[in-house]
């Protein structure tokens, strides 16, 4: 249900006061703040806007005023001169909207995370992995500071990866620790970092994703698909490889 301050822009003590004006009118602020029990200063102020709505009226007698209410239906003027403002001023709502809609579209970009375990879920996030390279034409980017083998895929799992990474000619770089085992491609740049910065998790960054593995210890990989999360994690990989304490293989 809606409020009286919604439909006639009148508060709950305003609207109090106008309907004892409907029973008892002419009288005084005194007899007023008796009645309603509200303080004498309070109602004071709510009679000035209740007139400078217009919507009851005094008379002055040996300087006091005796108060009365106006006609119920001028409280229905005041709806219609309400929709009709508002009306009026379509146009700013709209703008309004509009202005808010774009910033909506600024911070609430696309945002989605998936989890994948076991050798099907690693399966799947490479085949993603080479689907959104292509599609984006962005390099793959991988920190793997974890010497321990990776699950093993099934050899034509594996030729199909790779042959569908050099027909594509998706280049990619890895930063690594010193004698991690990997495949090796002539499209694949290395850079070893110190054992010092050895990690359980690795991190795979392709197209718009940036995922977080935890094999071989948990099977577990994280994905989250977001552009700007992801370029954001390609700042900081661009970081690392520029490190003048990084080693060529």
């Amino acid at each position: 249900m809606y409020t009286t301050k919604e439909l006639f822009d009148l508060t709950g003590k305003e609207m109090e006061i106008y309907k004892l004006l409907l029973k008892k009118p002419g009288i005084n602020a005194v007899d007023i703040a008796l009645k309603t029990r509200m303080q004498r200063p309070n109602v004071y102020d709510l009679l000035q806007n209740l007139i400078s709505k217009g919507i009851i009226s005094y008379n002055l007698k040996t300087r006091i005023k005796y108060y009365s209410a106006i006609h119920p239906k001028k409280l229905k003027d005041i709806y219609e001169v309400k929709i009709q403002e508002l009306k009026g001023r379509k146009k700013e709502v709209e703008n309004i909207v509009k202005n808010l809609g774009s910033i909506i579209a600024t911070f609430d970009s696309h945002l989605e995370i998936k989890h994948y375990e076991g050798l099907k879920g690693m399966r799947t996030v490479l085949m993603e992995a080479l689907e959104q390279s292509k599609k984006t034409e962005k390099e793959m980017l991988v920190i793997r500071l974890n010497k321990e083998d990776l699950p093993s895929l099934d050899k034509t799992y594996t030729e199909r990866f790779f042959n569908f990474r050099r027909k594509n000619k998706l280049k990619s770089r890895y930063l690594m620790l010193k004698d991690t085992k990997f495949y090796q491609d002539n499209i694949v740049k290395t850079r070893i970092l110190s054992d010092k910065y050895a990690s359980k998790v690795g991190v795979y960054i392709y197209g718009n994703t940036v995922s977080f593995w935890f094999f071989p210890k948990r099977e577990l990989i994280l994905a989250i698909e977001n552009e700007e999360i992801t370029d954001t994690f390609r700042n900081y990989f661009e970081i690392m490889w520029a490190s003048k304490t990084l080693k060529k293989p």
